[in-house]
């Protein structure tokens, strides 16, 4: 089932594990986002600027 909410800039957004998910940013400003999980999956420093390339490090 296909969810979609807006989000602004004083919002934060809690998915679950295991929760299939797509974030975009549809304003005119750059969007911070903070990816907090546990256990490490991900190098230290890694950062994937478009959504191809964390598809492309992940899969």
């Amino acid at each position: 089932m296909k969810s979609v909410k807006k989000v602004g800039g004083d919002d934060i957004v809690i998915i679950p594990k295991g929760v299939w998910h797509n974030i975009k940013n549809i304003g005119n400003k750059p969007m911070k986002l903070y990816s907090i999980y546990a256990p490490i999956e991900h190098p230290t420093g890694t950062i994937h600027v478009t959504m191809k390339e964390g598809q492309e490090h992940d899969h």
